[in-house]
């Protein structure tokens, strides 16, 4: 059996065995506390696991570390698992009495720690490899078919979905004829041939409607983040990989459409961090090359506290921002006017109230916006690592879905690891910490900017 074959195997074995230690340990009442810290431990081993069973590149990984890991996690649950059935276990209101009084029951407390501890161990190592150190080895496959399957994709659902416009409206003048024909002449109905025909044109929407309608937006973000007002002091450098890579990114080049920069962890922020420098940097180099520039960008940070609507999250707040700025910097550039089409009411815009609910219309919005990009436009976004979070997850995942266009180049910059784009952005699109540190001869990028949007 090859190490894949084996993978799936060991995960599906392992399955079961925690399947059945949570049903036991879940349904005693009243036991020690290891009971419930194991409990809480096997669900999240579970969860991890069938995270791994459902990704088709499992089916086709290599890699030696995940095997050896799973074969040990199997085997340590295995035994539990079969020291538990051996015992007959039955939970009863009475257990816990039974397991805190009797030191020669089932559950000897001190080996079941130690359980506990490893099942914490191994949901924290294999969480690791999906996430940040193995990512490369275990998702291959799935970042391959980013480059190409995935953009196909995109632009078939794009397609049809304009398809399913077209039908829609044809359906309607369809059904509009067959009802005026329907209609008896003489009885106070207009009819073909008493009616002057009719002219109908599209609306189209003007700059300064969209601006209105969307003047709301303003008020859950701050300008002062689209391009941070602090002074740069030292230039930012940056070595000749890295500068090679942003300037393909800057021309508009079909094969660096999207580019992560994934710089170390660090507690500065804003223009002390050496990473935002480089993206303040780029702006500023964009609009100095030309003053209409079309730029959009936002320079993440948490919301505070008191800006929270109730039970928001900080990142959530934060995620909210982002989309509601990029929305606004799209209005801003897009070629305008546009066609009715795409709905631009205030009555759609006042939607957008902050609220987590309101995070999809956003999306929704933003996709409708990139969707009408025809000409080359970018994209700078910095510190979406202080957006990870449990409430923003899915909704990052759908922002990097809907901000992969053709005509829009985005460029991502992090300090660390961030979960969501290790998943959605290739190997080759991205330079990790390793890249930066190379020691090669550093670049000034202010005296770089010749090179830049040519």
């Amino acid at each position: 059996m090859d190490v894949a074959s084996n993978a799936v195997s060991l995960i599906q074995l392992t399955i079961i065995g925690l399947a059945f230690i949570r049903q036991t340990f879940t349904s005693i009442k009243d036991g020690p506390k290891t009971v419930s810290y194991i409990a809480k431990n096997v669900q999240n081993l579970l969860h991890i696991l069938e995270r791994l069973s459902n990704n088709a590149a499992v089916m086709e990984s290599q890699d030696v570390v995940l095997s050896d890991m799973l074969k040990s996690c199997h085997d340590d649950v295995t035994r539990m698992a079969q020291e538990l059935d051996k015992c007959n276990f039955k939970a009863t209101d009475k257990t816990g009495l039974k397991l805190r009084r009797s030191g020669k029951s089932m559950f000897k407390e001190k080996e079941w720690a130690d359980f506990q501890a490893r099942l914490h161990g191994y949901s924290s190592s294999l969480s690791t490899i999906i996430t940040i150190e193995h990512s490369e080895k275990l998702f291959d496959i799935d970042r391959k078919m980013d480059g190409g399957y995935t953009l196909i994709r995109e632009e078939l659902l794009r397609i049809s979905n304009k398809c399913d416009r077209i039908e829609n409206k044809c359906e309607k003048v369809g059904a509009a004829s067959r009802n005026s024909q329907l209609q008896a002449p003489g009885i106070g109905i207009e009819t073909r041939e008493n009616t002057p025909p009719r002219v109908t044109e599209q609306r189209r929407w003007t700059f300064d409607e969209v601006m209105a309608n969307s003047r709301c937006l303003e008020d859950y973000f701050s300008r002062d983040r689209i391009l941070l007002s602090s002074q740069i002091i030292k230039p930012p450098q940056v070595n000749k990989k890295t500068l090679d890579s942003l300037v393909r990114w800057s021309r508009a080049s079909p094969s660096s459409q999207t580019l992560w920069i994934k710089g170390p962890y660090t507690v500065t922020r804003d223009s002390e961090n050496h990473m935002t420098k480089i993206g303040l940097k780029l702006v500023n180099l964009a609009y100095e090359h030309r003053p209409n520039f079309p730029m959009i960008s936002f320079f993440c940070q948490l919301s505070p506290a008191k800006s929270l609507k109730l039970n928001e999250t900080a990142e959530m707040g934060a995620l909210t921002a982002v989309l509601y700025a990029l929305v606004r910097q799209i209005l801003e550039i897009l070629s305008l006017p546009l066609v009715e089409d795409i709905d631009l009411t205030e009555s759609r815009f006042q939607r957008l109230d902050g609220t987590n609910s309101a995070c999809k219309d956003a999306l929704l919005i933003l996709e409708d916006l990139v969707g009408n990009i025809t000409q080359p436009m970018f994209c700078i976004l910095d510190g979406l690592q202080w957006l990870e979070h449990i409430s923003t997850r899915k909704h990052i995942r759908k922002l990097l879905e809907v901000l992969r266009h053709n005509y829009l180049h985005v460029l991502y910059i992090t300090t660390g690891s961030v979960a969501s784009l290790g998943d959605f952005i290739s190997k080759d699109e991205t330079l990790g910490e390793q890249d930066l540190r190379d020691r090669a001869v550093k670049e000034d990028l202010g005296r770089q900017g010749q090179k830049f949007w040519i």
